[in-house]
């Protein structure tokens, strides 16, 4: 079973920030920012949006996802944007929600 330890995992709220702040705290990684909306009762598809941010460079990508919640979206998206890390490297995934990662380790340990 992994756990937060095994995987240098935290958690850090940050309110009233700024792009700029994040980027200079985190400069040491990539910054893969994320954020989607869920499919609603309405018909609307689920999309998320991801940009990858390094040292000023930046790759953007997004898809749909049909019946996927927004949590579901922004997993899948932070998972597809992996994929383009092609060395080591430490990553930092910066999202509007916790994406339930807390509760999940929570119950792991």
């Amino acid at each position: 079973m992994i756990t937060a330890e095994d995987i240098g995992y935290e958690v850090e709220l940050q309110e009233n920030t700024s792009i700029e702040k994040i980027r200079s705290v985190y400069k040491d990684g990539i910054i893969i920012w994320v954020n989607g909306s869920g499919t609603s009762p309405g018909g609307k598809t689920g999309t998320y949006r991801c940009v990858l941010d390094y040292k000023g460079k930046t790759i953007y990508i997004e898809d749909d996802l049909p019946g996927a919640t927004a949590n579901q979206v922004m997993i899948i998206g932070a998972t597809e944007a992996i994929k383009h890390v092609t060395k080591p490297m430490k990553l930092y995934l910066v999202a509007p929600t916790a994406l339930g990662f807390v509760k999940g380790f929570k119950v792991m340990v």
